[in-house]
């Protein structure tokens, strides 16, 4: 079953994969200005700006999405 919420999505991860995410994570999350959530759309971990902050922004899932990544198993 597909990881829900992003504590979910990291506890599935092996933990040195966990780790670099993690760093990566904190980067994006200082990066981006006040009002993007982070979340899980389409099985990873993304980042986006709620209706709610941004009512324009129209989407099918009702958000637009910022960015995404994923950590490949390949890796």
């Amino acid at each position: 079953m597909a990881a829900s919420t992003v504590t979910e999505y990291l506890a599935a991860l092996p933990a040195d994969r966990r780790e670099a995410l993690n760093e990566v994570r904190r980067g994006i999350n200082r990066a981006l200005p006040p009002g993007y959530k982070e979340g899980i759309q389409f099985g990873m971990i993304s980042w986006f700006v709620p209706l709610s902050t941004y009512p324009a922004v129209r989407a099918n899932t009702g958000r637009r999405i910022i960015g995404v990544l994923k950590i490949l198993p390949s890796l």
